[in-house]
């Protein structure tokens, strides 16, 4: 059978799915002789799975974002419960991801929602992997409360995201860190706190104003 016919006898996700197993066997064929390229098989889920959530990333940016929640969706009920530790960061993803496109769609306390489930499931993990998901779900949960009126408890997580990964040295992180700060400057100024506001933007800038 034409292996684009196939297709049409899977769901989108499945089908995303199958492409990107095809493609990682592709790689592995295509080794040099002698060449041990061959990932482990958690590396391989793990590969598998962040190709659905990709394809969720594109859906939302094409304003397909019932599609994009199903994927999402598909991908925590495949893989929540592989028993994988590799599985657990791509989940995560998701969940992040799928909170995020609810809050585009003003389902905020569906979108807060999704990331408390973030943070209770996966905030205490020793896995390094999983504190960037974290403290985005933290970020977004800022922002999304800020954008509800509910200023204080907006601010209650930024302070949380600079507690827990204000010392961390990653990149990623510091940059999150530094937003979570900015967002709470932000609140404090329209709260017409506005020395408060201040000293945090001197915060962000004592620092991070020096990284290259």
């Amino acid at each position: 059978m034409d292996p684009l016919l196939l297709l049409a006898y899977f769901t989108l996700p499945a089908a995303i799915t199958l492409i990107a197993f095809a493609a990682l066997k592709l790689h592995e064929r295509s080794a040099p002789p002698g060449e041990d390229v061959s990932p482990s098989e958690s590396e391989q889920h793990e590969q598998v799975v962040k190709a659905p959530i990709n394809n969720g990333a594109r859906l939302g940016t094409l304003n397909h974002s019932e599609d994009a929640i199903a994927v999402y969706d598909d991908v925590v009920a495949r893989y929540d419960t592989a028993g994988d530790p590799g599985l657990r960061e791509p989940v995560a993803r998701a969940l992040v991801n799928k909170g995020y496109t609810l809050s585009m769609l003003n389902r905020n306390a569906e979108a807060i929602a999704v990331y408390d489930e973030v943070v209770a499931r996966f905030g205490t993990a020793g896995d390094p992997g999983l504190r960037r998901p974290v403290a985005t779900a933290l970020v977004n949960k800022g922002f999304t409360l800020g954008t509800l009126n509910r200023s204080a408890e907006a601010i209650a997580v930024y302070d949380e995201v600079v507690a827990r990964f204000g010392t961390a040295g990653d990149p990623g992180l510091r940059e999150l860190v530094a937003r979570a700060l900015a967002d709470k400057g932000f609140t404090l100024g329209t709260l017409n706190r506005s020395a408060e506001a201040i000293a945090v933007y001197d915060e962000v800038v004592a620092h991070f104003g020096a990284t290259g």
